[in-house]
């Protein structure tokens, strides 16, 4: 059986929430906890399934800040070697947008939080993000 760790990291540190930490075999709650930081705060989350056999997708990123996500999912190839798939809408160009530092294409930036929730809860329960949430 795979194992789910979830890994958070946020740029500045408010109230009593941490700055970074790592939890194995998370429960959804606490992702979303998470995730919902990350809505108004500068930072990443990473969802993480290090021992899954074979191919497919493995890990699910998203980094953020100022209703600005930059969302990557890796998968393992059938030759061991990973390969990153990142959210594409062919709608928007390829002006660059500052995310956290790294300059990133606007149709690979997502301004909708409510669909960085949906990826990530489909990941958590399926161990993949579908190729509809990914356009």
């Amino acid at each position: 059986m795979s194992t789910m760790t979830i890994t958070w990291d946020f740029d500045d540190l408010e109230d009593s929430i941490q700055d970074g930490g790592y939890q194995r075999d998370p429960r959804w709650p606490l992702v979303e906890h998470f995730l919902n930081q990350l809505e108004f705060r500068s930072g990443g989350v990473r969802l993480d399934i290090s021992d899954k056999p074979g191919e497919g997708a493995y890990m699910l990123d998203v980094t953020g800040e100022e209703g600005k996500y930059y969302p990557t999912l890796l998968y393992r190839m059938a030759d061991g070697h990973s390969q990153s798939r990142a959210y594409d809408d062919k709608s928007k160009g390829t002006d660059l947008v500052d995310v956290r530092r790294e300059s990133y294409y606007d149709c690979n930036v997502i301004q909708d939080f409510a669909l960085i929730l949906r990826m990530f809860k489909e990941f958590y329960d399926t161990g993949s993000v579908s190729e509809e949430l990914l356009k």
